[in-house]
Order: structure tokens, then sequence, then C-alpha cells
């Protein structure tokens, strides 16, 4: 399954996570290199702009939790 299947997307497990972070994560997880991030570093700007993106209180509530 794990070979062939593609991996449920991040918000079907958290309802409440941002659409943007959640399409960064799904091009992360790509069953396909071609559709993946091609460096770490290109990621990293995508998670950036996407957090960058977030009201206010989403990025508190975030940070108080320990998750950025």
């Amino acid at each position: 399954r794990v070979l062939y299947e593609d991996p449920r997307p991040p918000a079907a497990h958290n309802a409440a996570l941002p659409a943007e972070i959640n399409r960064v994560i799904g091009k992360a997880l790509a069953k396909t290199p071609e559709k993946r991030y091609t460096s770490g570093a290109s990621m990293a700007a995508d998670l950036r702009k996407a957090f960058a993106a977030l009201p206010p209180e989403t990025l508190s509530r975030l940070k108080r939790r320990g998750k950025i």
C-alpha cells in the first residue's frame, strides 16, 4: 500500500491545518520525485511563506503548543 497509494492529505488528520501548510506537506510526501521538492531549501522557503500568511492568533497558538 505504501508503494502504490498516495498518503492521506495531512488535513485528513487535522482539519484545522491551514490549506497552504497542507499543500507544502502534501508536496513533500508526493509519490513521484517530479512532484516533490527538489531541495530542502525550497521546501523551507514555502513553509516560511505559509507561516507568514497565517493570522497572528493562529501563529501564536502554534508557538504556544510548540508546533513551530
